[in-house]
């Protein structure tokens, strides 16, 4: 999972949970859509090539994650933004733009 919500939620203790959205190292045919967003095996302590699925979006309890691996680059969280704002059919947001 990849904690996408903003820290002033993450950090706030009187909001108990967290938006995530799937982060998989699964390979499957097809793809790669405009709505994930490829992660290279040692980015952020993966062991393995991984694929952020901005298209399936999860709303978690803080107390039910047990601590982070570790923290995206700036530019693979703008590719994730893009990605959430194509998942989301965020005014602006194209597939093809």
């Amino acid at each position: 999972m990849l904690v996408v919500s903003d820290d002033v939620f993450n950090r706030n203790p009187r909001y108990p949970k967290v938006m995530v959205v799937h982060l998989t190292s699964a390979g499957r045919a097809g793809g790669p859509f405009d709505w994930e967003v490829a992660v290279p095996k040692g980015t952020a302590g993966l062991n393995r090539p991984s694929t952020v699925k901005c298209g399936e979006i999860y709303t978690l309890w803080k107390e039910d994650l047990r601590g982070a691996l570790g923290t995206l680059a700036r530019p693979v969280m703008q590719k994730v933004d893009r990605a959430l704002e194509i998942a989301l059919g965020l005014p602006g947001a194209r597939a093809d733009a």
